[in-house]
Parts: structure tokens; C-alpha cells; sequence
């Protein structure tokens, strides 16, 4: 499934769009799409996607006669959404440099002047498909409170046993975060097998780790000054590890 907005505040440009799109699912052979379009950004922000790699913003920079609106909104879907795809469309290609400058990690900017856009929207389709085929199961759904979270792999550093609940924990990400999760220690390595209990209150992500310390005993992390203990027995099962093994979730 493919859940893609658009944004654009000409009607019959929109029309044309959505047909584009479905022209594109037909040639693809995509199975499901689900397409919300929108002509303002009031509505579009009150209906912002659940984050998910399955995300496709298209956005016409140009909205209402504001030249940056589809920037604007742009800046809010990263805030929210870093798996998403956010593909921008104008005729003004003088903006493209400032769309760098919002870093939004765009996918595509798009001349709507030129009469190739179902060509260029497909080579974007394309991409993200085959991002979705390579990265389908570095995404994992972690239950937070009364909400369900999906994180990349590639962001969790480790997990640790909460002070005030054996049934909780706390994991932390690549991006300076801590999150609740409503699950001990021992249903996420059941759940996650290739997680690594270095100690008894704490589980880590092998592919985050950036050095260990022997004489310490210490794991430091990619990008992170937190560091997690490790005991003598699991210190030597570690470097074993790390020796002999690519690590891939």
C-alpha cells in the first residue's frame, strides 16, 4: 500500500495529477494505492500521515500565491515523518536551491512546464519501490503508551529496563530520543532476537555500536555519548561476536 498526498490548488492540475498517478499504479503494477488531495495547507497539516516508508508527499510549491507554501509544509512532514517521500512540483526552478536550504530531503523537484512529469514521477515510484524491497524489514513497530510507533533499526541504539516497571522499558535512539515502551526486556529479545543483552538491564542494537571498551567495559555508541555496561562473561561473548560477523538486523 502506497498513501500519497497531493498538494496543489489548481483543480484540473490536480485532476490531471491523480490520473497520472493511477496511470503510474497501472504501469507499475501497484496493488494499492490510497490518494488525498488537498488545496491548502491548513487541511493538508491537519491530516498528516502517520509516519511510514509507505508515505508519498507530491507538492506544488506554489500555493494560494504563496511561492513557498509547499517548503512550509515540507519542513512540517520532516518534523513528523522522517520515512516519508516528498516530492516537489513548480514551475519556478529559481526555487530549487532554496528548497536545499529548507533540507527536507526531498526526492524529486519537478518542472510542471515541462511534459514529462508522469516520466519523471515514475523514476521517483520506481526508487522508492525498490527502497521499500531493500529496507521492508528494518522497520519494527514498538507499542509506546496508547501508541503504536514504527522506527527504523537503524535508529535504536539500546533498551533498558525501566526503574519503576518490570513490564516497560525505555529505548533510545540514534536522534537524541527516549521512549516509553510497554514491554520488558525479555519480550523484546524474545520479539527482537538480534538485539544483544550485554547486562541484565539492558538490551543493544549491535549495528549502532561504535567501540567498546575492554578494560572498562563500556559500549559507546555511533553519534551518542550515552554508554551502556557490559559484564565480563557477555564481554567476551561480544567481541566474539564482532569478530567474527557482518551484523545486519
Amino acid at each position: 500500500m502506497l498513501n500519497i498526498i497531493t498538494l496543489e490548488d489548481h483543480l484540473e492540475e490536480q485532476r490531471m495529477l491523480t490520473n497520472v498517478i493511477h496511470n503510474i499504479q497501472n504501469k507499475l503494477h501497484i496493488r494499492n494505492i490510497n490518494i488525498q488531495t488537498f488545496n491548502n495547507l491548513r487541511d493538508l497539516n491537519r491530516n498528516l500521515l502517520f509516519p511510514s516508508p509507505d508515505n508519498i508527499y507530491i507538492l506544488d510549491l506554489e500555493i494560494n500565491g504563496d511561492l513557498k507554501a509547499g517548503l512550509k509544509v515540507s519542513k512540517l512532514i520532516r518534523e513528523n515523518d522522517d520515512l516519508a517521500s516528498i516530492i516537489f512540483l513548480t514551475v519556478h526552478e529559481d526555487l530549487l536551491y532554496t528548497t536545499y536550504k529548507y533540507q527536507v530531503e526531498a526526492l524529486d523537484f519537478i518542472n510542471k512546464n515541462y511534459h514529462t512529469i508522469e516520466e519523471d514521477l515514475t523514476r521517483d515510484f520506481r526508487k522508492i519501490l525498490s527502497k521499500q524491497a531493500t529496507n521492508r524489514d528494518e522497520i519494527i513497530t514498538i507499542k509506546s503508551n496508547n501508541l503504536y510507533t514504527r522506527i527504523p533499526t537503524r535508529k535504536i541504539l539500546f533498551f533498558q529496563s525501566s526503574p519503576t516497571s518490570t513490564r516497560q522499558s525505555l529505548m533510545y535512539t540514534i536522534d537524541n530520543r527516549q521512549i516509553n515502551v510497554n514491554s520488558s526486556l525479555k519480550e523484546l529479545e524474545e520479539t527482537f532476537p538480534k538485539l544483544f543483552r550485554p547486562q541484565r538491564s539492558y538490551l543493544i542494537n549491535l549495528n549502532n555500536i561504535q567501540d567498546v571498551n575492554i578494560k572498562k567495559k563500556e559500549i559507546h555508541f555511533l553519534n551518542s555519548q550515552l554508554i551502556v555496561p557490559i559484564s565480563r562473561l557477555k564481554l567476551h561473548k561480544l567481541i566474539s561476536i564482532l569478530d567474527s560477523q557482518n551484523i545486519n538486523w
